[in-house]
C-alpha cells in the first residue's frame, strides 16, 4: 500500500524524475515515471476506496482501452452520487484535478453532506440450493426435464448447457434448425422456461438463471455489446482479467 510513501519522501525527492514509489494498482500513475506529488497519496486512498466498496482489484477496475475507471460497475450495493463524484476526483489521472490534501476532502464532505458510510451489505447473489423448494419439472410441451436435473445436481455446466440447448429447441420445436430465431423465443411456454430457471438457479446456488442473468444484466451501464458482455461475464465469474473461464474452473 502508498499511505504515507509521498509524505515520507521530502519535497526534494519528489520533485526529482526517477523516484518510484508506490505498489502497482494503487499507486497514482506520476508515482509509475517516478514523479511523486503529495496528492499521489490521495489517489491511492482512493483506489483502497474502491478496492474496499468492490471487493475488486484495481487493475480489474480500470479500463485501458477507455482510459477511465470502471468501478461502479462492479459495485455489489448503491452509494450516493456525492460519495462517488468525491471518489472519482481523488483517482482522477490528472493531478491537478486531484484532491491536494485530506483536509480539502473533508471540507467538501462537510459542505455536501456527503455519506461516507459503507453501505450494508447486501443479501449475496448466491444461496444455498438446499433452501430452494424441489422443483417441479412441469411442461406445456410434454418434455423430460430428469436428464438436465440429474447433470445439473453433479455440477456438470458444460453438459448442462448443452441439454439445455437441445431441450430448448425442442419446446420451441426448431430442432432440425439447429437454433432459435426472435420469433420462436417470443413464443416459449413460460412453464417451461420456469422449469430450466428453476433448476438452473437451485443447482448453482443462485448463481446462474435466467431471472439471475436478467437482474446482471439490466444493472450494467449501456455501452458497447463487448464491454457490457465482458462485465456480465465478470459479475457471473465466467470472465476475469486474464479471459474467459473454463467450465471446469467456474467458482460455484
Amino acid at each position: 500500500m502508498d499511505f504515507g510513501a509521498a509524505k515520507f519522501a521530502t519535497r526534494t525527492a519528489l520533485a526529482v524524475t526517477g523516484t518510484v514509489i508506490g505498489s502497482a494498482g494503487y499507486a497514482a500513475p506520476e508515482q509509475a515515471i517516478g514523479k511523486s506529488v503529495f496528492a499521489s497519496d490521495i489517489y491511492s486512498l482512493g483506489v483502497t476506496c474502491i478496492h474496499l466498496l468492490t471487493q475488486v482489484e484495481p487493475f480489474k477496475l480500470f479500463d485501458v482501452s477507455e482510459n477511465d475507471w470502471v468501478w461502479r460497475y462492479f459495485l455489489t450495493s448503491p452509494i450516493s452520487d456525492n460519495l462517488g463524484d468525491l471518489l472519482d476526483r481523488m483517482i482522477v489521472g490528472a493531478t491537478k484535478k486531484r484532491f491536494q490534501s485530506v483536509a480539502e476532502i473533508m471540507a467538501l464532505i462537510k459542505l455536501n453532506d456527503v455519506d461516507v458510510s459503507l453501505p450494508e451489505k447486501q443479501v449475496s447473489d448466491f444461496v444455498d440450493s438446499s433452501s430452494i423448494p424441489e422443483v417441479n419439472l412441469n411442461s406445456e410441451r410434454g418434455v423430460d426435464y430428469s436428464k438436465l436435473c440429474d447433470i445439473l445436481t453433479h455440477k456438470k455446466w458444460r453438459e448442462a448447457d448443452i441439454e439445455t440447448a437441445k431441450l430448448m429447441l425442442k419446446i420451441a420445436n426448431r430442432e432440425n434448425r439447429k437454433k432459435l430465431n426472435v420469433n420462436s423465443i417470443n413464443n416459449l411456454p413460460c412453464t417451461d422456461l420456469r422449469t430450466i430457471n428453476q433448476l438452473w438457479v437451485k443447482y448453482s446456488n443462485g448463481k446462474f438463471g435466467f431471472s439471475a442473468q436478467k437482474e446482471i444484466w439490466e444493472n450494467l451501464p449501456a455501452q458497447t455489446f463487448f464491454l457490457t458482455y465482458e462485465k456480465f461475464g465478470d459479475r457471473l465469474g465466467w470472465h476475469s482479467i486474464i479471459g474467459w473461464t473454463n467450465y471446469d474452473n467456474l467458482d460455484i
